[in-house]
């Protein structure tokens, strides 16, 4: 559609469009594709975001009238980035994709630090557990992971798995 990869900051009171975020190099949109994530970074008054053109964004917010773009991430997946998360605790971005890559990301440089091996499924869901140095994925299958991040010694492996094996997953209850 129209509106694809475009980020606007709107007023919650009457939906009036307040700011947004375009750039030339991404055709005056936010993303070139599909925005699909969003994380704000209170202490740096950042904005993150991933979409389906596969690359991830960190935004400055201060600016009263328009988005600026700090850093821009690319070349970590080969497929649409479905989860993003980020810790402030340990200035770390983790991103997700549908191929099942789970890339661990410095937030202050925008450089790839390690990646995460071991999901048969494309992730869906991302969360750091600050203030461990810890990262909970799920996949697509229900299989869970607990990865170790930076400075922990084991960094980006996995620290413990499962998966939810209820019957009911996905699925409708019976009354």
């Amino acid at each position: 559609g129209d509106h694809d990869g475009q980020m606007a900051v709107l007023d919650y009171l009457n939906g009036a469009e307040m700011k947004n975020f375009q750039y030339t190099e991404s055709d005056d949109r936010a993303h070139r594709n599909e925005v699909t994530r969003l994380c704000y970074c209170d202490k740096y008054k950042t904005v993150i975001s991933c979409s389906w053109d596969r690359s991830i964004m960190v935004h400055d917010d201060n600016d009263s009238e328009r988005g600026i773009l700090l850093r821009q991430m690319i070349g970590g997946h080969s497929s649409d980035i479905t989860a993003l998360a980020y810790s402030e605790n340990l200035s770390l971005i983790a991103s997700a994709s549908s191929d099942a890559t789970l890339q661990i990301w410095d937030y202050e440089f925008g450089r790839l630090e390690g990646t995460c091996d071991g999901h048969p499924a494309g992730i869906t869901a991302l969360s750091f557990l600050d203030p461990y140095a810890c990262l909970l994925a799920a996949d697509a299958n229900g299989n869970l992971c607990l990865w170790a991040m930076r400075p922990a010694v084991g960094k980006y492996n996995c620290l413990l798995s499962g998966q939810n094996k209820s019957e009911q997953r996905g699925a409708a209850r019976a009354p």
